[in-house]
């Protein structure tokens, strides 16, 4: 992780390098917030050793769970709701920090989107998980106006990520992150990159009809 954020940081320039390594050191160096994913997969849920003590890091997830942003987020939130249950069940992230994860549905218009993003906001989230696509997307960043980590899960628009926002993709489709992912993989020994998607998808097919 140190390795992908400093090669991540290299490659943006000074000014969004800057809020990067700031917003990496507060929200995981100097808060300590690790968590070993191992121990988290193998947690039984059924029988759970060790409760968390501290927190909790309160997440948001800003799901659009209609129309074509359901496709993503309704199995991501799904799945995010699992791992958190799985983290709390292992002992928390860091120093037995519990997680706590606060879904709200962004679908609709963008005076409902800025309602649930201010309700996140209110409710005290470290971060938010964003939708795919920017219809939503934008509304949230204006909404949370970079004072709060703002991470889409399922997107891949380019207009999203910009680091001065405190705003990010998983998907690494901007130059930056993508840039800094090709130099840390190169690093790592592996030069070739391979894509899949499932053509019998409804997202596919609207996007590439042919």
């Amino acid at each position: 992780m140190a390795a992908v954020a400093g090669s991540i940081a290299h490659t943006a320039d000074d000014a969004s390098r800057t809020v990067m390594e700031t917003t990496v050191a507060t929200q995981v160096g100097e808060l300590g917030l690790r968590v070993d994913v191992d121990e988290v997969l193998a947690a039984d849920l059924g029988n759970c050793h060790r409760e968390p003590t501290n927190g909790p890091l309160r997440i948001g997830y800003a799901a659009d769970l209609g129309q074509l942003g359901g496709e993503a987020d309704e199995t991501a939130t799904d799945g995010a709701k699992a791992f958190v249950d799985l983290i709390n069940c292992a002992g928390g992230i860091g120093d037995g920090v519990a997680v706590e994860l606060v879904v709200r549905d962004v679908q609709g218009a963008t005076s409902l989107v800025r309602r649930e993003i201010q309700g996140l906001l209110d409710a005290g989230v470290h971060a938010i998980l964003g939708p795919p696509f920017d219809d939503t997307g934008g509304p949230i960043l204006q909404t949370a106006a970079g004072n709060v980590l703002v991470v889409f899960v399922t997107s891949t628009e380019p207009n999203l990520p910009n680091p001065a926002e405190n705003s990010f993709l998983t998907a690494f489709s901007d130059t930056a992150q993508s840039t800094a992912l090709a130099h840390y993989a190169q690093a790592q020994g592996y030069d070739t990159a391979v894509t899949f998607f499932d053509p019998a998808d409804r997202y596919f097919s609207i996007n590439n009809p042919g």
